[in-house]
C-alpha cells in the first residue's frame, strides 16, 4: 500500500503533498516574478509535517527541491533533497526513497557534481524501468543526459532525452522539466534535437521567460541549425507574450471557464473540472457545448428548443428548456443561487450565448494560432508561420465533438475546423520541405492523410517529400495508394501532376540504408 500511494504522489498528474499544493498553485508567478521562495516552501512543509503524514512530507520535500532548482537556488534545492532522502528512509518505501535520491542526484548535478549524480541515476534507472515508474525514469534520464552533456557526449545526451520525449509530451510533468531546463540551460538544445523543436510542450516554454529563455536559447544555438534556432526563438517569444497577456488579465482569471471541444469535451470552471455527473442532465452538457461552438453568435432559444425537443409541444418544451438551463448553470457555478446570473452564459430576451471573455475554448486557441500563421505568411516569415501552425497542431486533438448524436448542429463547425487543420498541415509540410526537413514534413502530413484519403494534394505533397528524402519504395506505395483510392472511390485516374511525380520516382534509386 505504501508503494502504491507513493507512486500515486508522483504519477502522471504530478500531484504534490497537501501543503505543497499551495506553492504549486502559485508556481507560475513564483517562477516568473522571482518571488521569495524559501519562506513559502518552509511554511508549506511545516503544515505537512504537523499533519504527521510522512509520505506527504517526503513528497513535499521532493517537489520543493524541484521548485528551488527552477529558481536556480541550487544549494537550497540540494538541502531540501537531502532532507527528502532522510524522510523517505523513515517511511520504509523504496519508491519514495528512490524518488528522493533521484531528485538529490539532479541537485548534485546542478551544483557541479554531475559525476555523483550520474552514479545514482545509473544505479536506479534499471530498477525504475522494471517497475514501470515513469516519473522515476524521467528524472534518471534527465540527470544522465546532463552528465553526458558535461562530458561533451551530445549523442548520449540526446539518446537519454529521446527515451523520455513521448512521456514529456503525453503526461506533461511540467515542473520537473521546467526546473531541469532552468537549472541546466545547456540542455534545451539537446532536448530540441531529441523531440523536435515544435514538439516541446508550450507549457514548458511558458516557464522559460526573460533571462532563463535567453540563456537557454543562446546555448541551444551551439547544437541547433540556424533555422531550428529561429523557429525555437519564435515559439519562445510567442509563449512569453502569452505569459504577459495572462499576467495582465490575472484579475479576471478567477471568473474564466476553460473548455475543450476538440477530440472530446472537457470543462474546467473556477471551482475545478466539471465532471459528467455534475451536469445532472445530459442535455445540460449538450446545451453548453452548443453555445460554445457558436461563440460570438447569439443563438435564439427557439432554435435550441427545436433541436433538443423537436416533437414536444411549445409549453412543455419551454419548461424543459428552463430546467436544463438551470442544471447547466449549477454545473458551471455550483455556488450560485437561482436569482444570480451565471457569469458564463446569458439568456436575455429569448437569446442565448456564452459571455464573451468568460468562456475560453480550444477553438479560440486554435483560431489564434491560425491567425498568427496567416500574419506571418503575409510577412514572409516562414519560421514564425511554421511555429504557429505546429502550435495549432498541438491544440487540435481531434474533430469537434466527434460522434455526437446532434450531428446536424455540430457538423458545419466540425467540417470547417477539420478542413482548416488539414490545410494547415499541408502548408506545414511544404514549409518543412522548403527548409530541407522532408522526414519531419512526412510526419506532419501523415495525420491529415489519414483524415482524408481522397485529397490528391496530400499524396502529391507526400511524393515530393519522399523524393526529397530518397524514399523510392515508399513513394511508389504512396502513388499506388493514391491511384487505388481515386479509381475505386471516385472512378478517376490520378492527375497529370501526380503522374509526373510518379515518373520522377521511377527514375530514382533507393537511398542507401
Amino acid at each position: 500500500m505504501a508503494a502504491d500511494r507513493a507512486l500515486s504522489l508522483f504519477g502522471d498528474s504530478s500531484d504534490l503533498a497537501p501543503g505543497l499544493r499551495l506553492v504549486s498553485a502559485a508556481a507560475s508567478s513564483l517562477l516568473e516574478s522571482g518571488a521569495e521562495l524559501r519562506g513559502a516552501v518552509e511554511s508549506a512543509l511545516r503544515r505537512d509535517s504537523a499533519s504527521g503524514d510522512t509520505l506527504a512530507t517526503t513528497s513535499g520535500l521532493v517537489a520543493a527541491s524541484e521548485l528551488a532548482l527552477a529558481m536556480r537556488d541550487c544549494d537550497y534545492a540540494l538541502s531540501l533533497a537531502d532532507r527528502g532522502t532522510r524522510a523517505a528512509m523513515a517511511t520504509g518505501s523504496p519508491v519514495l526513497l528512490s524518488m528522493a535520491e533521484l531528485t538529490q542526484a539532479m541537485a548534485l548535478a546542478a551544483v557541479g557534481d554531475s559525476e555523483n549524480g550520474a552514479q545514482v541515476a545509473r544505479r536506479l534507472l534499471p530498477w525504475a524501468e522494471g517497475l514501470n515508474a515513469a516519473g522515476h525514469v524521467l528524472r534518471a534520464r534527465l540527470v544522465l543526459a546532463a552528465a553526458a552533456s558535461d562530458a561533451n557526449d551530445l549523442a548520449g545526451s540526446i539518446e537519454h532525452l529521446f527515451a523520455v520525449s513521448d512521456y514529456i509530451i503525453e503526461k506533461s510533468p511540467i515542473l520537473t522539466v521546467a526546473a531541469y531546463l532552468r537549472a541546466f540551460p545547456a540542455m534545451l538544445g539537446p532536448l530540441a534535437l531529441a523531440m523536435g523543436v515544435d514538439r516541446i510542450p508550450s507549457r514548458v516554454l511558458n516557464l522559460l521567460p526573460g533571462v532563463y529563455g535567453k540563456e537557454a536559447l543562446e546555448q541551444a544555438s551551439t547544437v541547433l541549425t540556424p533555422a531550428e534556432c529561429k523557429r525555437l526563438g519564435a515559439r519562445m517569444r510567442s509563449e512569453a507574450k502569452k505569459v504577459a497577456e495572462r499576467a495582465a488579465a490575472a484579475d479576471l482569471s478567477d471568473t474564466v471557464c476553460q473548455v475543450r471541444v476538440l477530440g472530446r469535451m472537457e470543462v474546467v470552471a473556477p471551482h475545478g473540472p466539471v465532471a459528467d455527473r455534475d451536469w445532472c442532465k445530459r442535455k445540460a452538457r449538450l446545451l453548453f457545448a452548443m453555445l460554445v461552438v457558436r461563440a460570438g453568435t447569439d443563438v435564439p432559444r427557439g432554435e435550441i428548443i427545436e433541436y433538443l425537443w423537436p416533437e414536444m409541444d411549445e409549453d412543455r418544451a419551454l419548461n424543459n428548456f428552463y430546467v436544463v438551463w438551470s442544471a447547466m448553470k449549477r454545473a458551471l457555478a455550483p455556488n450560485s443561487v437561482r436569482e444570480t446570473p451565471c457569469p458564463f452564459v446569458e439568456h436575455v430576451h429569448g437569446v442565448c450565448r456564452i459571455v464573451p471573455g468568460r468562456v475560453v475554448s480550444d477553438l479560440d486557441e486554435f483560431d489564434a494560432h491560425m491567425s498568427a500563421a496567416r500574419k506571418a505568411r503575409e510577412k514572409s516569415d516562414a519560421a514564425a508561420e511554421l511555429s504557429a501552425i505546429r502550435a495549432a497542431e498541438q491544440v487540435y486533438r481531434g474533430d469537434v465533438l466527434p460522434g455526437d448524436i446532434y450531428d446536424d448542429w455540430f457538423a458545419p463547425v466540425r467540417s470547417r475546423y477539420r478542413h482548416e487543420f488539414d490545410d494547415a498541415m499541408l502548408r506545414a509540410a511544404q514549409l518543412l520541405e522548403d527548409c530541407g526537413e522532408p522526414h519531419e514534413g512526412l510526419s506532419v502530413l501523415r495525420r491529415s492523410m489519414d483524415n482524408d484519403v481522397l485529397r490528391e494534394d496530400f499524396y502529391q505533397a507526400a511524393l515530393r517529400l519522399q523524393i526529397a528524402a530518397g524514399q523510392r519504395s515508399a513513394a511508389i506505395e504512396t502513388y499506388m495508394s493514391c491511384r487505388n483510392r481515386l479509381v475505386e472511390d471516385l472512378g478517376i485516374d490520378p492527375s497529370r501532376e501526380t503522374t509526373a511525380l510518379y515518373e520522377q520516382v521511377l527514375g530514382m534509386e533507393d537511398a542507401p540504408v
